[in-house]
């Protein structure tokens, strides 16, 4: 969802026939309500699942816009942290090679072998080349072949 200029709403105002002066605080269509920001700036566009407010980004489904426009059934506290760990979890998902979250010391996990002499750690290794001096590289590629050996 996007915020509207200002502009944009007077236009859907004139559009619909309805007053633009003075310039109304909310502008309801149904499903979607256009709010005016504080500043008066913008209109942020409100649904009961979203809103482009600032603060929906860092509170999702909690801003103040929200609560006003659309209020449903008062969550419990237990319900707001839940949806906010799936959110995080979201957000958070492993995106790096091998489904790490992040460069990963081969000595402190177990690789699967995929056949004889290879490892995961070697497609990480692969992955990140680019970014990983020569120096680097050999060190891993010893520490993989003594791993295993033991």
């Amino acid at each position: 969802m996007i915020s509207q200029k200002v502009e944009s709403v007077v236009e859907l105002l004139k559009y619909f026939g309805r007053p633009t002066e003075p310039l109304p605080e909310a502008v309801d269509l149904g499903a979607v309500k256009l709010v005016r920001s504080n500043k008066g700036d913008v209109f942020y566009c409100v649904t009961a699942k979203s809103c482009s407010c600032p603060s929906a980004i860092y509170r999702p489904g909690q801003c103040k816009h929200q609560r006003k426009y659309f209020p449903g059934p008062k969550k419990s506290q237990a319900e707001i942290e839940k949806e906010s760990d799936e959110e995080l979890a979201r957000l958070h998902k492993a995106k790096w090679a091998g489904g790490f979250n992040g460069p990963v010391d081969p000595g402190t996990i177990k690789a699967k072998t995929e056949g004889p002499g290879t490892s995961n750690l070697a497609n990480i290794i692969d992955a990140y080349a680019p970014l990983t001096t020569e120096e680097e590289i050999r060190h891993w590629q010893k520490k993989v072949k003594q791993d295993q050996e033991a």
